[in-house]
Order: C-alpha cells, then structure tokens, then sequence
C-alpha cells in the first residue's frame, strides 16, 4: 500500500516542522516498510549545520528512519490512535553524509514486540542513491 504525505499525516502525529517522512509503501503490513524524504535544499537547519558544507543531522536522518517504522505500526488496527515515542536506539551507524537535495529512502522492518512494555522493535535502514547513509534498530513505546 502506497501513501502519500497527507496519508501518512494521517497515521503519525508528526508535523512541520519535524515531519521527515513524504511517502512510505507498506510491503507486508505490520512487518515490513519503505519510505523516502525529499531533503529540501532550502531547509533552515542547513544555516547552521554547516553553512559551508551543509549535511542533514544525523539525528534527522535516523528519526526520518525511525517516522517509517511509526507509520508501519500504527498503520494496524491494533496500535491505531497510540503516539509513538522514541525509546532508543542500539547500534545506530551514520556512514555517509546525507546532503541538501538528497532522497533519504529508508527500509524498516519489525523485529519484536513486547506487549507487556508496550514497546515494538524494528530494524531501519537509510539509503542515498543506493549506498548506505544510516543504520539502527529502534524501539518506539506507545502510549
């Protein structure tokens, strides 16, 4: 299932300005999904990081990263409504710089769930042109 920007605002409770997140296909519902942000080379975050050689934060990248896996949870019936929020991260890699104009297509899938926690586990991926930008596994709780 393809979703635009509005349908994905329709799922996260993100917004502008920390929306980083313009599509996302859901491959296998509940398990697998991939989504994409168009970095904007007129962002203002790239006035100060860095003006002579702007690279997006890589705490941007691995939120856009960890905005996919929010969409492929709450997307099912079970966790409609819940706000997701950022748990943690384990073995997150930023390996390539990601610049103004770049797509950041992101690949997330499930690995666990802990209902007794109420926390979800996933493993992302963030990818420029095809080369690796960033990897993690994320835990998101929902409340």
């Amino acid at each position: 299932m393809w979703l635009d920007k509005e349908s994905v605002k329709k799922i996260i409770p993100h917004r502008y300005p920390i929306l980083l997140l313009d599509e996302a296909e859901i491959l296998k519902p509940g398990k697998l999904i991939r989504g994409a942000f168009h970095i904007p080379a007129d962002m203002e975050i790239f006035q100060g990081h860095f003006p002579a050689y702007p690279v997006f934060p890589g705490a941007y990248t691995l939120e856009s990263i960890g905005q996919a896996a929010g969409v492929l949870i709450l997307s099912e019936d079970r966790f409609r409504g819940k706000l997701p929020i950022y748990y943690g991260s384990e073995r997150a890699r930023l390996i390539k710089p990601v610049r103004p104009g770049d797509t950041l297509a992101s690949r997330v899938t499930l690995v666990e769930e802990n209902p007794h926690k109420n926390t979800v586990t996933f493993s992302g991926e963030g990818f420029v042109n095809g080369e690796t930008a960033a990897v993690s596994t994320f835990i998101i709780a929902l409340r």
